[in-house]
């Protein structure tokens, strides 16, 4: 049976995960912005177009929506699959580790809030996952490959 304050506790730390699963990623990291017409017309003033009818940009570059698409090769398509899979990969260790770090505070409170109450090895096992869990993201490239050589041989 859990006491009171043990349920209060409870209710809060489900609230607060709650939160931080519900809350979208963009509308933390998103920045507003709101394009008028000045800003098009400053953007089209700093073109020319060439005699293909191409836009000319200030740094040389250029823009023909005639053009056709480009056709990537093989090896293009790998190296993007790859650059962005390691940005999503990396945005989840990052998450991930600060997820670890909240657990790891939030059951060093719970320790100490159990070292009064005589209820401490419910704070230690929140910890020792905590741990676990942060060197497994932090770590987890390495681990991945150990394992699978350890399953090779």
């Amino acid at each position: 049976m859990l006491l009171k304050w043990e349920k209060t506790m409870l209710y809060t730390l489900a609230l607060m995960l709650i939160a931080v699963i519900v809350t979208p990623v963009g509308t933390v990291f998103a920045e507003e912005t709101n394009v008028t017409t000045s800003d098009v017309e400053e953007i089209t003033e700093d073109t020319t177009e060439d005699s293909s009818g191409a836009a000319v940009f200030e740094d040389g570059t250029t823009y023909n929506p005639n053009d056709e698409l480009p056709s990537p090769s093989i090896d293009q398509a790998v190296d993007w699959a790859d650059r962005k899979g390691g940005e999503a990969t990396n945005f989840l260790q990052v998450g991930g580790q600060w997820l670890a770090i909240i657990i790891f505070i939030v059951s060093a409170i719970m320790t100490l809030f159990g070292a009064v109450a005589g209820r401490v090895s419910k704070g230690l096992v929140g910890i020792f996952i905590a741990i676990i869990m942060y060197a497994g993201i932090t770590f987890a490239p390495t681990l991945i490959d150990f394992f699978s050589q350890w399953l090779a041989s």
